[in-house]
């Protein structure tokens, strides 16, 4: 399956052409890249812990919303491209909470190498 169209969007009437759209799925793995951090969160105090939060929310996440914008990109050049509002708001979501939680574990790791 082509990670830009999506073959099950054709609705009663319409021609058996695919409606072009960017794939969700790298929002998704955004969110749960940010989930993922925000339960490392209250583990804390350890340097990996710290660490490996800081590159799942900091980094990864927005990396994966790279990802959707170019995928999204690539859509909008078929006439049939038709734009989805809920990802492109999860995305900007995704991006300021992942900054955000990227920024608590930067400053538990800073705690961390303080303490040392």
């Amino acid at each position: 399956m082509d990670l830009v169209t999506d073959p099950f969007s054709t609705g009663v009437g319409a021609s058996n052409q695919a409606r072009a759209r960017a794939s969700a799925w790298p929002v998704g793995a955004a969110l749960g890249a940010v989930t993922l951090s925000v339960m490392l969160v209250p583990v804390g105090g350890r340097l990996a812990v710290g660490l490996a939060g800081y590159f799942l929310a900091a980094l990864l996440a927005p990396v994966f919303v790279v990802i959707y914008r170019v995928l999204e990109r690539r859509a909008q050049q078929s006439i049939r491209f038709t734009r989805r509002q809920a990802p492109r708001r999860a995305a900007a979501l995704v991006i300021v909470l992942g900054l955000a939680v990227g920024a608590t574990h930067a400053w538990m790791i800073a705690t961390e190498i303080a303490k040392r």
